[in-house]
């Protein structure tokens, strides 16, 4: 499945309300019917707004922040697991 970076923040209301914020991959894990049509704007939208982009429309400079963000967000998830455990 093709993923999405998100560039607009919206909550999805045929995700269970998943609230996706900007920079984030989209779709979430586990979530196997996307609207990206819809989220996309390529079927007109309620807000007539562009929600997530194809990772393959970044430029290789949006990749490598996005990269690293993704890599600091699973840092942080990792750090608060271990520091739970103590």
């Amino acid at each position: 499945m093709v993923k999405f970076k998100v560039v607009r923040a919206f909550k999805d209301i045929e995700h269970n309300q998943h609230k996706y914020k900007v920079g984030e991959l989209y779709p979430a894990e586990g979530y196997n019917n996307p609207r990206v049509e819809l989220l996309t704007n390529q079927i007109k939208n309620k807000y007539d707004k562009v929600y997530i982009v194809p990772l393959d429309k970044l430029t290789k400079q949006e990749l490598l922040e996005l990269c690293e963000s993704l890599q600091k967000k699973r840092l942080v998830q990792w750090l608060k697991v271990k520091s739970s455990t103590y």
